[in-house]
C-alpha cells in the first residue's frame, strides 16, 4: 500500500526533525507527520523546504526523493 501525503496550502515551510515532516505556517508549527508512513508527497502551491535536510533523510532510509515540475 502506498501512502501519499497531499499538501495544498500555500506559504508553508517544511522541515525534517526526528524522522518526522514538520510543517510551519507563519512561523507557527501546524502539523507533524512521521516519515515512516509516507511513501510519496504531492505538493500544490508554494512550499519552502530545505532540500539538503530532506535529501539526508532519504539517504538514511535508502529511498530517493524526486521532484517533478
Amino acid at each position: 500500500m502506498m501512502t501519499t501525503l497531499y499538501i495544498d496550502r500555500k506559504n508553508l515551510r517544511l522541515t525534517v526533525e526526528n524522522q518526522a515532516a514538520v510543517f510551519y505556517e507563519n512561523d507557527t508549527r501546524t502539523a507533524t507527520v512521521p516519515l515512516h508512513i509516507i511513501e510519496r508527497i504531492c505538493i500544490k502551491g508554494s512550499l519552502q523546504l530545505n532540500s539538503l535536510r530532506v535529501g539526508q533523510t532519504g539517504r538514511t532510509r535508502h529511498r530517493r526523493i524526486g521532484f517533478k515540475r
